[in-house]
């Protein structure tokens, strides 16, 4: 989505099969996050804005700023103990359409 709108990745390296902190501007996120990744956005895409960063500044999450398009760099679907926080997101998040 990001590449879409103009954006680029980039590879990082202890992003992978780890636990994280995030930061996030949006209300009923969870705090810690898993990650599957070994890549981060290096150039955000024009319409989209930034909802949540790692604690060491990679981007996590992102939405667009007209559609509902919303993309977030960790798997819910992976964990043993779903973080029931991440049902009520795209829940709210569909509402507006």
């Amino acid at each position: 989505m990001n590449e879409f709108e103009g954006g680029k990745l980039k590879s990082i390296k202890n992003h992978a099969g780890v636990i994280h902190n995030i930061n996030c501007k949006e209300k009923n996120y969870p705090t810690k996050v898993n990650s599957f990744h070994n890549q981060t956005i290096s150039k955000l895409g024009k319409r989209f804005d930034i909802i949540a960063k790692s604690i060491d500044g990679e981007i996590e999450a992102i939405k667009h700023i007209k559609y509902n398009l919303l993309g977030w760099m960790w798997h819910p679907e992976k964990e043993k103990n779903f973080d029931i926080k991440l049902v009520s997101i795209p829940k709210k998040f569909f509402k507006k359409i």
